[in-house]
């Protein structure tokens, strides 16, 4: 009837009548589910004691076990917490070991002490088992967030080719960003490749792969290419993609030597997405380069003390405009 504590005292007034005698077993074994009911393991193994009767080790452990399984399942990570710890200290090697840690570390991470987490994901990440990936993943996303990206590269990279689809774009995904932050572009672009040919992916994580692969295929040097990625970006409803996108159409126009329709592009992006100051101030450096090779000298001047006057926040770009303004001075 689920009326643990009254079944309890019952079995306490049995316990006093029949002590040390052959009906304790059957009181202890009788007792032991409302106990339980109640996560009492220390209860149940001190009434036990109080009867004379032997609980053993094992079976104390796989109480803890069988009950922090339980409330795993349940979420409830506090509890679940009380009982691996307890369980692992009791064995710490067999059968039911990686999943207890794994479980334990898992539990720790929910309850979002992440510190606690980190020791028995890591004995479970370490050594090939049934939960190592799982715990590779949950290790490479607290690295992440702790901004430790050498710790998470080197699991993430472990699963780069799991057979499981969803760890592997994962592990795709973060490996993108990371090596494009890098500026490994070979790297990022591989993992671009393989972030597009997932197409469950949301839509902005498929930009997020355009926008990197076409970076690095412009870092490359692979012009054309670039070019092509960069053209579909012009599109986008982010307003920074679509700026960045508009700023490379200007960059090789500027290459090709096409020298005033890269202005207008540039005033383009300047007119539709003013918001975007870093990609502006970068196509106000090429505007300068076009107005240099059309031998507006004023023009360019102009440009360029507008860049370093204004866009001190974008150091490196105001060290490109003073690198413009010294050759016109020349």
């Amino acid at each position: 009837m689920n009326q643990n504590d009254n079944a309890i005292a019952e079995f306490r007034q049995l316990a006093n009548q029949y002590k040390n005698t052959a009906y304790a077993d059957k009181i202890v074994a009788a007792a032991k589910p409302a106990f339980l009911k109640n996560g009492d393991v220390a209860g149940y193994e001190q009434f036990a004691k109080g009867l004379n009767v032997n609980v053993s080790g094992t079976e104390i452990s796989e109480i803890n076990l069988n009950l922090a399984q339980e409330s795993f399942s349940k979420k409830d990570y506090t509890k679940a917490v009380s009982y691996y710890e307890k369980y692992l200290d009791q064995s710490p090697s067999g059968d039911n070991l990686f999943k207890a840690q794994y479980e334990l570390g898992e539990s720790y991470y929910q309850l979002k002490q992440t510190d606690k987490a980190l020791s028995p994901l890591q004995n479970v990440a370490d050594f090939q088992n049934d939960y190592q990936q799982e715990a590779q993943v949950r290790l490479a996303q607290i690295y992440l967030a702790q901004d430790k990206i050498a710790d998470a590269k080197k699991y993430l990279e472990q699963n780069a080719n799991s057979t499981n689809v969803t760890i592997k774009n994962f592990a795709s995904v973060e490996l993108m960003k990371i090596y494009a932050d890098e500026k490994n572009f070979a790297e990022a672009e591989k993992y671009a490749n393989a972030v597009l040919s997932n197409t469950k992916n949301s839509a902005a994580t498929l930009e997020q792969a355009k926008v990197i692969k076409a970076r690095s295929l412009m870092q490359q040097g692979k012009d054309k290419d670039a070019q092509t990625a960069y053209a579909v970006l012009e599109k986008s409803s982010n307003t920074e993609v679509a700026a960045e996108a508009l700023y490379a159409k200007a960059f090789y126009q500027n290459k090709g030597k096409a020298f005033k329709s890269s202005n207008e592009t540039i005033f383009k992006l300047a007119n539709n997405y003013a918001s975007e100051e870093y990609w502006g101030a970068k196509a106000l450096v090429i505007m300068a380069k076009n107005y240099l090779a059309l031998k507006d000298n004023y023009q360019a001047s102009y440009t360029v003390d507008e860049i370093i006057n204004n866009y001190g926040d974008f150091p490196e770009i105001v060290a490109e405009a003073k690198e413009v303004k010294a050759q016109i001075k020349k």
